[in-house]
């Protein structure tokens, strides 16, 4: 293995994020890797709002209620720089009652996982 990837994969590491050690990656590779953030599960980037509407759905069939008091608890998506927030560019400050709370902030830290990095809404 070489030198760069080593030093490569444990600076990812430290971030969050993990490449196998068992090959040495062309710079190419590893440049849009580290420029891109790990692969989604889904494919694609998700969206703002995309990210909002699984919230929103994951909520509803979890805890219950309607959609429209959960999107009211969420509130807005708060996109950031990926500059200044490399590892999760995405923010939700939930408000409404404590079990409200307590549930959206417990669902969040599980998508964060999955979807660290979102991008804004097109059009």
């Amino acid at each position: 293995m070489c030198q760069k990837s080593v030093e490569d994969a444990l600076s990812l590491f430290a971030q969050g994020r993990t490449m196998p050690l068992s090959r040495c990656f062309s710079q190419p590779v590893l440049a849009d890797r580290v420029a891109n953030g790990p692969p989604s599960r889904h494919g694609a980037a998700m969206t703002v709002s995309e990210l909002q509407d699984l919230l929103i759905a994951m909520l509803v069939r979890r805890i219950g209620g309607n959609r429209r008091r959960w999107r009211i608890v969420l509130g807005p998506v708060r996109l950031h720089d990926r500059a200044t927030h490399p590892l999760c560019n995405w923010s939700i400050s939930p408000t409404g009652t404590a079990g409200e709370v307590d549930a959206a902030e417990h669902l969040l830290d599980t998508v964060r996982l999955d979807h660290p990095l979102v991008t804004a809404d097109r059009g």
